[in-house]
């Protein structure tokens, strides 16, 4: 069980240095200061924690821990968007939806171009729509979700993923021209990508 627990806890590290250098990325370089170096290592913990919450099915103590985190590095960095993508992200998780509703809203009006708190928002969105096979549809949830995949879409047309999902809301809403032409907008897509 010990081995099995460090080498979570390598794992998880080394996943919270890779959210780290990829949020370092997205900052300008004047933003390197003092006090982003303390956001990165709170962001990374946070990570940590979120990492090991996932691992140990939700623990509150790790979520708690995580959320802490997470809400710390965003005072310390109240410029990066990143951080609180993920801690919406973490919200989704752990079944937090309210919570990650009201964040990815937040980070929708500092930013409507922000493509992955919409997609935070889609998802969740998605998930309460309901079970199509059994005919018990939230038509309000997929009009939603519908919406949130369009925008997300007109800000990354090659995104093969949402589109994917946007083709599966059209079938579900039974608009079949939707379906299908979403359809083949990932089959340019598709072809697009291995003509190169």
């Amino acid at each position: 069980m010990r081995g099995y627990a460090a080498k979570l806890g390598k794992h998880a590290v080394l996943l919270g240095l890779a959210c780290v250098t990829a949020w370092s990325q997205t900052l300008p370089p004047q933003a390197e200061t003092a006090d982003h170096s303390s956001a990165y290592y709170t962001f990374a913990m946070a990570h940590l924690y979120s990492e090991l919450a996932q691992a140990y099915g939700n623990r509150g103590e790790y979520v708690n821990k995580a959320i802490d985190m997470y809400r710390q590095a965003m005072k310390l960095d109240p410029s990066s968007s990143y951080i609180g993508e993920e801690l919406a992200d973490f919200y989704v998780q752990t079944s937090q939806l309210e919570r990650a509703t009201q964040l990815a809203n937040e980070l929708i009006k500092a930013n409507p171009n922000n493509a992955s708190a919409h997609k935070v928002l889609a998802r969740i969105y998605a998930r309460q729509i309901g079970d199509p096979e059994q005919g018990k549809i939230d038509q309000a949830m997929l009009k939603a979700a519908l919406d949130e995949y369009l925008k997300i879409t007109g800000l990354d047309p090659k995104d093969v993923e949402s589109l994917s999902m946007l083709a599966r809301l059209y079938t579900v809403s039974h608009d079949l021209d939707g379906a299908e032409k979403t359809y083949r907008a990932i089959l340019a897509v598709d072809r697009t990508m291995m003509m190169r």
